[in-house]
């Protein structure tokens, strides 16, 4: 890795500590050229003014989100060759295929180690600058960048190929002339495992099998079966859609290749293939392959561990606290003592702040837990829920100060609720933080409180839209659309320690007027 020393890294992350921690992580395996950024606009504001050749960036952040990033990225074509690591905690199967789609370079899934860290940048750093990735987008199947890279590379001198471990993945190549499968193993069969078949027929029943193959080299012109229609069954069977295809033929024609792309292939080589275009094309495409399965795998098992969180949540809740206890007491401890470097100092209150969070979202998931079982113990009295907006308001505005977010507030001097006072502040916070969340920077949030009808009423409004994939279910659990984390448990909890105090919650949104969330509590 020493040859990439050199190379300048651009950090997004809207949390500082994260940035701090990568930043720190790259430190430590030699590389000095590292700028930060806490949201995606300032993360292309820097792109304009220095150079960037590679981009660590969260998935989920307030505002523009790490794959509306790299879109914009892959988009310019003055930045698209720029390396890309999303750094995510969750996804699924379609979120990751759609970042690699967008030409993702690399993955970094949380929690994440130095050791993972340093896997990940060699293996994004490895290979050539990202046009090949760029251009295979199949979002773009019909546009001229697909198009340009099947006629035009062809017949240009080709990046360097990486070298490759031998016998690296299995290759299918699909031809009805044994003399072309012939030329095509002849080249190949050094670096990979092959596999032939003469007819369409016999190449699905392949892919079906016990070992389907990591990459298809298929003819377009065959009898019975063609190869336009073979891949469309492919990528018609979820057992086989991910396979890449590469289509091998000597029809150039752009109503062909855009077929081809249109139906799902990758790539496109004309024959006769040159050796080092169709080995570099296929060592890129095999990397690629490889990348997502391994992401996929790994998906899967934390989907799987998803589904039993619940249920171990339920038994650890309580012990957790104990070891978190003293963990605080250590941190303040060392805090504490004079002989602390300064440095050492600093690390270990980011630990204590860090798992002070931790803490307090064990208590709070202990108490939305109560509320879903129907155990817990509201304590109602009354409260002047003036003074409780106002440090609501005032943690906000402290929230949203980084983006230049405005909060105001409008309420009488005394208003008297029945309820309980830190589920009321909590419930506020969480809307008012969801709010500064999905106002742009420079904006202004609004705060208000009323009374009709026996009844305070708060009211919350940005300039933002509620996505209409999630206004129907805005309020169920695990509900989300890109937030940190993708809990979805913001909104959720909101609603239900609402009801439990006898209030309510709803929301209006719309293009023009933004969106205004309205809670309801009883006046004592």
């Amino acid at each position: 890795m020493n040859n990439y020393l050199s190379k300048n890294f651009l950090i997004v992350d809207d949390m500082e500590l994260v940035r701090k921690t990568i930043r720190d992580g790259l430190y430590k395996l030699g590389y000095k050229n590292i700028t930060v950024a806490d949201n995606g606009q300032e993360a292309l504001n820097i792109l304009d003014n220095q150079p960037i050749d590679c981009i660590l960036s969260d998935w989920n952040m307030p505002g523009m989100s790490g794959l509306e990033l790299l879109r914009l990225v892959r988009a310019s074509d003055k930045y698209k060759k720029i390396r890309f690591m999303l750094v995510t905690g969750l996804g699924d199967r379609n979120s990751v295929n759609l970042a690699i789609v967008e030409g993702v370079d690399q993955f970094l899934v949380k929690p994440f180690n130095q050791a993972s860290l340093e896997k990940k940048v060699r293996m994004m750093l490895s290979r050539p600058a990202n046009q090949a990735l760029n251009d295979s987008r199949s979002g773009d199947s019909a546009g001229s960048s697909t198009l340009a890279l099947s006629e035009d590379t062809d017949n240009t001198a080709p990046s360097p190929v990486p070298e490759v471990n031998k016998k690296n993945g299995l290759i299918l190549v699909v031809d009805d002339i044994s003399s072309n499968i012939d030329i095509l193993v002849g080249l190949l069969q050094d670096d990979y495992k092959i596999k032939a078949a003469r007819s369409g027929a016999a190449a699905l029943k392949i892919c079906q099998g016990d070992t389907p193959p990591d990459l298809i080299l298929l003819d377009v012109m065959m009898p019975e079966m063609d190869g336009f229609e073979v891949c469309r069954r492919l990528k018609a069977d979820p057992n086989t859609q991910y396979i890449p295809i590469i289509f091998i033929t000597a029809k150039t024609e752009t109503v062909d290749i855009t077929q081809g792309f249109a139906l799902g292939a990758v790539d496109y080589v004309t024959k006769p293939p040159q050796p080092e275009v169709l080995k570099a094309r296929v060592n890129t495409h095999i990397n690629l392959k490889h990348s997502r399965d391994e992401l996929l795998d790994r998906i899967d098992t934390v989907l799987e561990n998803a589904r039993l969180r619940e249920e171990i949540e339920h038994m650890t809740r309580h012990d957790l606290k104990n070891p978190l206890s003293v963990l605080i007491n250590i941190a303040d401890e060392l805090i504490d003592d004079r002989w602390l470097a300064i440095e050492q100092r600093m690390k270990v209150e980011d630990m204590r702040t860090e798992t002070y969070k931790v803490l307090s979202m064990i208590n709070r998931s202990l108490d939305l837990y109560k509320m879903e079982t129907g155990t817990y113990k509201l304590q109602l009295h009354p409260f002047n829920i003036v003074e409780t907006l106002l440090g609501v308001v005032k943690e906000g505005r402290a929230y949203g100060q980084k983006n230049h977010i405005k909060v105001l507030c409008n309420t009488p001097d005394n208003v008297t609720v029945m309820g309980e006072e830190s589920l009321c502040f909590t419930m506020l916070s969480n809307l008012l933080r969801n709010a500064i969340e999905a106002s742009g920077a420079d904006k202004i949030v609004n705060t208000e409180l009323k009374v009709e009808d026996g009844q305070a009423i708060i009211q919350i409004h940005n300039e933002g839209v509620v996505p209409v994939e999630i206004r129907d279910s805005l309020f169920e659990k695990h509900v989300t659309h890109g937030k940190r984390g993708g809990t979805g448990l913001g909104t959720y909890s909101a609603k239900l320690m609402a009801h439990i105090q006898q209030g309510d919650i709803d929301f209006v949104t719309s293009e023009k007027n933004g969106t205004i969330f309205k809670v309801n509590i009883p006046l004592a």
